[in-house]
């Protein structure tokens, strides 16, 4: 709405969308990435103001992606999984932003503040499994992440070998 007695717009928005081609909102928002794989998404948000950096920060509400058998920017994780001492030697490492393949990935957010609170965040691929929780900046696109990696290869030979399995690495990002 624009209302004429408001200085600015009041957006509220509830989108749900299941099993969409990841590939086509960045190509059809001209974003850049090679993301792919099958999403569903679950918004509920709402705010207010006259520009940009208003309605971000009067940012409220929630969302949730999930993607399968895609791929995704990780922020990292990759870069981290492969430096666990039992990591798999063929695990290919992300550049921040680059799309890593995954067998499933999802977040939860809430949105207050101009932040977007990462409720529940979880990701895993052919060689490790991720879980993470933090925050991302809307305003600045700062980022504090933290969490634990498990390497799936080390979990499969603590079976066989009946040994006890490996600490989760943990990290900060």
């Amino acid at each position: 709405t624009d209302a004429a007695d408001a200085a600015g717009a009041v957006v509220e928005a509830q989108l749900r969308a299941s099993d969409i081609a990841l590939h086509l909102p960045p190509t059809a928002l001209g974003l850049p990435g090679a993301m792919s794989g099958t999403a569903s998404l679950l918004v509920d948000v709402g705010t207010r103001g006259g520009d940009l950096g208003s309605f971000l920060g009067a940012l409220t509400g929630t969302a949730r992606l999930s993607v399968k058998d895609g791929a995704v920017p990780l922020f990292g994780l990759a870069e981290i999984a492969t430096a666990a001492p039992d990591a798999a030697a063929d695990a290919l490492p992300g550049e921040g932003l680059a799309a890593s393949a995954v067998d499933s990935a999802s977040i939860g957010l809430s949105f207050s503040g101009g932040v977007g609170m990462v409720q529940v965040g979880s990701v895993v691929t052919p060689s490790y499994s991720a879980d993470v929780q933090g925050w991302i900046g809307l305003l600045d696109g700062s980022l504090g992440l933290n969490g634990a990696i498990k390497t799936g290869i080390a979990a499969a030979s603590t079976v066989a070998t009946g040994a006890e399995p490996p600490e989760p690495l943990r990290f900060t990002i």
